[in-house]
């Protein structure tokens, strides 16, 4: 399949220097995009986009929105993942098919295919939280990478050629979606990233939290009430350990969020009530101690302090997806950037204030990625809405054009 081009949309005349977000790009993808991710692909520099469509193809895309390369897949890619996993120092792409048929597809910086493995399939269905990640999890010099096949409830470590290391089958009974999401970390402090994943589907069903090694064994098992689905991890006490914040999805008794400790200990728990989207934990305003933020489906986004209580809430009109933090306007300040299922894309300051908002022409905003696909030293914003990608950015002061090629 021919890469679809990015349509013109010049703006005409001059634009003045309000400080507004606008477009300065759109790609038609031509499918709904359900996972975006960002990397040098092209060695310029500058990060490209990854998208994975529901369609038969993995999409990378530059900075600029000029179509770069098409996977081929065999059905809908609904998770990618970027990173170096052939030594050449080159950012290169790992796509997962979740439904039938479920096939992991590797790529290389360029999109020639490298390998694909086929996973069995037990049920059927989609989620957003991460299911693929690519890091040294065996401290060989070489990333692994690590895929969550959500439907057969097991955990796949491959090697960078597409070999399987190991795997490892998760307590759920994987009747559906027995993997609700996973994350890369180092966990018990040998400073070698270990695999948190979040397992289970119903109260019904085993759940909870187990830290695998590199090896695929078993550092710890945190058994939930409720499934969970996604995972961040940080230091939230300051005692030089890794702590996990995770989250409920579909709780029959209302979702929570977790912090749990290096040895699997449960901290602290607060009360969301609607299902946990996105987990994030960092220093957001400089002080030194990491905040979470929480994204969910109450149309909330919440900064959590690290003790477990809330520092604020911004209730919103609809569901709250990805959450990313940036600066897009230069300012040095963190700004928390969310995509909403309405369409909007709203950015709030680390005290809660709101920054700016930007509605997209169709559809819900499905996902985000922030980083500096300019070069300008200031974040843009790439989205996606129902089938197109777009390049939020601040105007450019008067006298020059700014437009979608």
């Amino acid at each position: 399949m021919e890469p679809l081009e990015p349509r013109m949309l010049l703006s005409g005349g001059s634009l003045p220097l309000t400080g507004e977000m606008a477009i300065r790009w759109e790609h038609d993808i031509g499918a709904y995009i359900a996972d975006l991710k960002s990397a040098d692909l092209n060695s310029d520099g500058l990060p490209d986009l990854i998208a994975g469509p529901s369609q038969d193809r993995v999409v990378a895309v530059d900075g600029s929105g000029a179509a770069l390369w098409d996977g081929l897949t065999a059905g809908a890619p609904w998770y990618v993942a970027a990173g170096d996993i052939t030594g050449d120092g080159l950012a290169d792409v790992v796509g997962m098919l979740a439904q039938s048929p479920s096939i992991v597809y590797a790529f290389d910086h360029a999109g020639q295919s490298l390998w694909e493995y086929t996973l069995p399939v037990t049920g059927s269905g989609n989620q957003v939280s991460e299911h693929i990640q690519i890091a040294d999890i065996d401290d060989d010099g070489s990333n692994e990478i690590v895929v969550g096949a959500n439907c057969s409830g097991r955990v796949y470590a491959f090697s960078g050629n597409g070999q399987v290391e190991w795997t490892y089958d998760v307590a759920a009974s994987a009747e559906y979606m027995g993997i609700g999401g996973l994350r890369t970390g180092d966990v018990d402090g040998d400073d070698v990233p270990d695999v948190a994943v979040c397992y289970g589907y119903s109260d019904t069903d085993p759940c909870g939290l187990v830290v695998l090694d590199g090896t695929g064994g078993v550092i710890w098992d945190y058994s939930n009430r409720e499934r969970l689905g996604n995972v961040a991890l940080g230091d939230l006490n300051h005692d030089g350990a890794t702590e996990l914040v995770t989250g409920e999805w579909y709780a029959s008794r209302g979702e929570k969020l977790y912090a749990i400790d290096s040895t699997g200990t449960k901290l602290w728990e607060y009360t969301i009530n609607g299902r946990i989207n996105d987990v994030l934990v960092s220093d957001l305003d400089g002080d030194g101690d990491s905040e979470i933020v929480v994204s969910s489906w109450d149309n909330a986004l919440r900064v959590i302090n690290p003790d477990g209580t809330l520092r604020w809430a911004q209730s919103l009109s609809f569901d709250v997806g990805t959450v990313a933090l940036g600066d897009t306007d230069g300012d040095g300040n963190t700004e928390l950037i969310c995509a909403s299922s309405g369409g909007s894309i709203l950015a709030y300051g680390a005290g809660g204030s709101l920054l700016w908002t930007y509605a997209l022409e169709t559809g819900g905003c499905s996902d985000l990625v922030v980083a500096d696909f300019t070069g300008d030293g200031v974040d843009d914003v790439a989205a996606a809405d129902s089938e197109t990608l777009y390049l939020l950015s601040r105007d450019e002061p008067a006298g020059e054009i700014r437009g979608v090629i």
